[in-house]
C-alpha cells in the first residue's frame, strides 16, 4: 500500500485527534484483500487513536455492465468494491467511520475513462439516477 510509509519515522499520526485515510485498495492499485491489513496493522499501531475512511470507491459506468466484473467492467466493480468495504469496516468496531466517493458522478476534465471528462465514481449518475450500488447504502 505505500501510504505510511515514513509516517511513523516522522510522527505525522500521532499530532491529529484522529487519523482519516483515503483507501483505494483494488482499484488504483493492489487489490481488495489488501484493505483488512491496512486496517489492522493501523489499528494496532494507533490503538487509542479513532480512525475514518475519510474515501473509498470505485467507477461505475451505468453503461456498461458484465456478470464477471474486472476493474473496466464499471457498475459491477462498484457494486463488489462497496460489498467488501461495507464489510470489513463493519468487523472492525474501531472503524469510526467512512465516506463513500462520490454522491454524484462530476465533470473531471482530465479523466480519460469510459465516459471522457467525468469522474463516475458517484452513487448516483451526473443527472442524479441512482446506480446499483446506491442502495447498498440505507
Amino acid at each position: 500500500m505505500g501510504i505510511l510509509t515514513g509516517t511513523n519515522d516522522n510522527k505525522l499520526t500521532t499530532l491529529p485527534m484522529l487519523t482519516g485515510w483515503n483507501l483505494y485498495s483494488g482499484w488504483y492499485g493492489g487489490k481488495l484483500e489488501d484493505l483488512p491489513a491496512f486496517l489492522d496493522r493501523h489499528h494496532e499501531n494507533y490503538q487509542s487513536k479513532p480512525f475514518l475512511i475519510t474515501e473509498y470507491g470505485a467507477d461505475a459506468d451505468s453503461r456498461i455492465r458484465s456478470i464477471a466484473p474486472v476493474r473496466l467492467i464499471k457498475v459491477l466493480s462498484m457494486h463488489k468494491v462497496s460489498q467488501y468495504y461495507i464489510a470489513e469496516i463493519m468487523k472492525r468496531p474501531f472503524v469510526a467511520g467512512a465516506v463513500v466517493w462520490n454522491l454524484a458522478d462530476f465533470n473531471s476534465e482530465s479523466r480519460t475513462e469510459t465516459m471522457p471528462h467525468m469522474n463516475n465514481k458517484g452513487l448516483l449518475t451526473w443527472d442524479r439516477i441512482p446506480k446499483d450500488p446506491y442502495y447498498l447504502y440505507p
